[in-house]
C-alpha cells in the first residue's frame, strides 16, 4: 500500500506518479541496452578485423584480443544444438527481461536490466547472423585461459552481480505482519 503524495492530494495520485516513472525507468534500461549492443557489436567488429590483418594481440600478461566462435551456449556447452534453436531459447530469455523491465521499481534495477538485456541482444545477433557467437577477449594466466568471451557476455554477468548486490527498492519498507501493508515510520510531528 502506498501513502499520498500529500494530504490534500486526491486518492489515487500516489499511483499517477509511480505509474509515471516506470517509462522514465524503462527509457533507462532500453538506453542501456542500445548501448551495450552497440558497444558489443562495435568491438566485435573491431577485434576480429584487428586479429584478421595482425594476429592475436597480448595486451599484457593475463589479457589477449583474439578470435573465436562458439556455436554453443556459455563456456562452449551444448555446441550440438540448432542455432535457430538457441537463437529462440535467447528471444525467450530477452522477452522474459523485458517484462521484469516494466515490473521492475528503481532506476539502477532497470538499468541493469538493460544491459542484460543488451548483452542478451547483441549475442542473438551473432547468432542469427553466423550461426556463432563471435569472442574475443582472453584472460589468461601463464597456460591457464579462463574460456574466451565477448562485451555482451560482461554486460550480461555484470547486470546479474548489480541485481544480486543492489537493494530491492519495492522491499525496502518493513511490512506489518497482520495485514502485508508496508508500514510507514510515525516521526511524532
Amino acid at each position: 500500500m502506498t501513502r499520498p503524495v500529500s494530504p490534500t492530494a486526491p486518492r489515487g495520485a500516489e499511483e499517477t506518479l509511480q505509474s509515471s516513472s516506470a517509462p522514465r525507468h524503462a527509457s533507462a534500461a532500453f538506453a542501456a541496452a542500445i548501448a551495450a549492443v552497440a558497444a558489443d557489436q562495435l568491438t566485435k567488429s573491431q577485434a576480429f578485423a584487428y586479429v584478421a590483418r595482425n594476429g592475436d594481440l597480448e595486451l599484457n600478461s593475463f589479457l589477449a584480443i583474439t578470435a573465436g566462435t562458439n556455436s554453443g551456449i556459455a563456456f562452449g556447452l551444448a555446441t550440438a544444438l540448432h542455432p535457430l534453436l538457441l537463437v529462440g531459447m535467447a528471444g525467450a530469455i530477452s522477452v522474459w527481461i523485458l517484462i521484469l523491465i516494466r515490473r521492475s521499481q528503481g532506476l539502477l534495477r532497470q538499468a541493469a536490466l538493460g544491459i542484460i538485456l543488451g548483452g542478451a541482444l547483441g549475442n542473438i545477433i551473432d547468432r542469427a547472423r553466423l550461426s556463432a557467437v563471435r569472442d574475443f577477449i582472453d584472460l589468461h594466466w601463464e597456460s591457464w585461459h579462463w574460456p574466451t568471451f565477448n562485451l555482451a557476455d560482461a554486460f550480461i554477468v555484470t547486470g546479474l552481480l548489480l541485481i544480486v548486490f543492489l537493494p530491492d527498492p519495492t522491499r525496502s519498507e518493513p511490512c506489518d505482519e497482520r495485514s502485508g501493508d508496508a508500514t510507514v515510520a510515525k516521526t511524532g510531528t
